[in-house]
């Protein structure tokens, strides 16, 4: 992987005015917004889901994330395999661990603990971050 620094201009004239696919259109996108949101002194909240109650859940979990976090489908189906864990011999889920998103505003992190409660997932929170 290649990193490369460039500014907020930069980004946006590239973005409209070079001929790139959708797939690094949306990238510099998530690129951009996580930037932003690093330097937003409000965005200082962490998300954390214990466990999932519910495996029927785990899609509509992916897509609440997903909705309000704007991470990529691959990123937030292994956020939740974490919290789900494995499947066992016995069909049973094993192994699954807290796992935790930091950097996002209380209103963000309010919305995804709300959403996820109506769908019946409750062994989340969210709290402000060191």
């Amino acid at each position: 992987m290649i990193s490369i620094e460039m500014t907020v201009a930069e980004i946006l004239d590239l973005y409209r005015n070079c001929d790139v696919n959708y797939k690094l259109k949306e990238r510099l996108v998530a690129a951009l917004e996580k930037a932003v949101a690093i330097k937003d002194m409000g965005n200082n909240y962490m998300f954390t889901f214990y466990s999932l109650r519910n495996p029927e859940n785990f899609i509509n979990c992916i897509k609440i994330i997903r909705l309000h976090t704007k991470m990529h489908l691959r990123d937030a189906k292994e956020f939740m395999d974490v919290v789900r864990g494995t499947l066992s011999y016995d069909n049973f889920y094993r192994g699954g661990t807290s796992k935790s998103l930091t950097g996002y505003s209380e209103d963000i992190c309010s919305k995804i603990v709300s959403d996820l409660r109506d769908i019946g997932e409750w062994d989340i929170n969210y709290t402000p971050s060191a």
